[in-house]
């Protein structure tokens, strides 16, 4: 019913909302997703559901020394991304 929503803002706004919901309930979560933006633009919609349900990416918690590296053939830029809740970070290995 947004008709003059973008389809990815509404995408953002919802699955922000959802993610609320479930923590609200102190559930963990773990997602992982193909979501076509990168951590590295300050505009990104996956960026911002991270940081607003404070979400941290697995990886480079394990690996703070390792660079950036690509996740499609024609770029350098992580557009998939898996994101936990912080007292997961323990369980993974």
């Amino acid at each position: 019913g947004r008709h003059n929503t973008h389809p990815r803002k509404a995408f953002v706004e919802d699955f922000s909302k959802f993610i609320e919901s479930l923590l609200r309930q102190d559930h963990d979560i773990i997602v992982g997703g193909d979501f076509n933006e990168s951590f590295q633009d300050r505009h990104s919609g996956i960026l911002h559901v991270a940081t607003s349900n404070n979400l941290v990416d697995p990886f480079t918690q394990r690996f703070p020394h390792l660079s950036e590296f690509g996740t499609h053939a024609c770029g350098r830029r992580r557009i998939d991304i898996v994101l936990v809740t912080p007292r997961l970070l323990h369980s993974i290995k």
